[in-house]
């Protein structure tokens, strides 16, 4: 079976708030786009029409890496602050590289919830960004 030259997990660094997240566990976002059809004459659309893009972003890491973050960003909460959110994917033996950078993340919601048998605590935060590059 030949190799493929995707990215993995272990390829992933992300950078918060000019912080490397160690404990990180997942990371996902997306951009949306309001779109609707035109109409003019007759009853099939005469082109789309094109409205406000969303961008989101959603970070899942440890407990104790968030309680590292607000210190380091020197915070009660994440939702009193604005930060930078930035992946890099690289592969070592290719050198294949990608990068994603949120602008002006926002923590929409911050919430934490343990259980009996639980080994470890995982957060997660939706959040807002004023734009989203890649390269």
């Amino acid at each position: 079976m030949a190799s493929t030259d995707e990215f993995a997990w272990k390829d992933l660094t992300v950078i918060v708030g000019g912080k490397d997240v160690g404990g990180i566990r997942g990371v996902s976002w997306k951009e949306s786009q309001v779109k609707e059809f035109i109409y003019g004459k007759g009853d099939e659309p005469i082109g789309i029409g094109k409205g406000n893009k969303e961008p989101s972003i959603e970070l899942k890491m440890t407990l104790g890496e968030k309680l590292a973050l607000e210190k380091s960003l020197g915070v009660n909460s994440l939702l009193d602050v604005s930060f930078d959110v930035s992946l890099a994917y690289a592969k070592e033996q290719t050198g294949k590289q990608a990068f994603r950078y949120f602008k002006s993340v926002e923590i929409t919601e911050d919430a934490e919830a343990f259980e009996q048998g639980d080994t470890s605590m995982e957060v997660t935060f939706p959040a807002i960004c004023l734009g989203i590059k890649r390269s």
